[in-house]
């Protein structure tokens, strides 16, 4: 590590607040500060469908080595997906640098709903029931048992 001077920033007295979305990454209270979704992934997706193909034709079977062309597609794959993600990484990065250089405070939104009321927030399987199994019903050609009383089995 070098070490370095830490210069503080210029004070500008302005506020931002910062609302995290899906539709748009980050909607803010300053239009020119909003963040829309890059599309990064979209924008790879015609390279990525071509190398599944490419090892879907050329799957090995269980056992045998990978082809060639398989290796190689899976290789082209991996690295579309780390170019994807680094460049997430770059857009996310430039915006929170213009952001804390632009203003003096931040306020991000927190939104964690504590009911089971907002079920989008939560995973699906939360919200889903799993009916129980029913007890297995006798047939009505056998006796019943009280509680606490054994009969005798096979012939007396």
């Amino acid at each position: 590590m070098v070490p370095t001077e830490v210069r503080p920033l210029p004070k500008t007295s302005r506020v931002l607040g910062v609302d995290w979305g899906v539709k748009e990454t980050a909607t803010t209270t300053s239009n020119a500060h909003d963040l829309p979704h890059a599309q990064h992934g979209r924008k790879a997706q015609a390279g990525l469908t071509r190398y599944d193909r490419m090892r879907a034709r050329r799957r090995p079977k269980k056992g045998q080595a990978a082809s060639k062309g398989y290796r190689e597609a899976k290789k082209w794959r991996a690295k579309t997906y780390a170019k994807i993600a680094r460049q997430r990484q770059d857009t996310g990065r430039k915006w929170a640098k213009k952001v804390v250089t632009d203003h003096d405070a931040i306020a991000v939104e927190d939104f964690r709903p504590k009911c089971g009321a907002c079920q989008c927030w939560r995973p699906r399987t939360v919200f889903t029931r799993r009916r129980r199994p029913r007890p297995p019903v006798p047939h009505p050609s056998v006796p019943r048992c009280a509680p606490g009383e054994f009969r005798p089995q096979g012939p007396a």
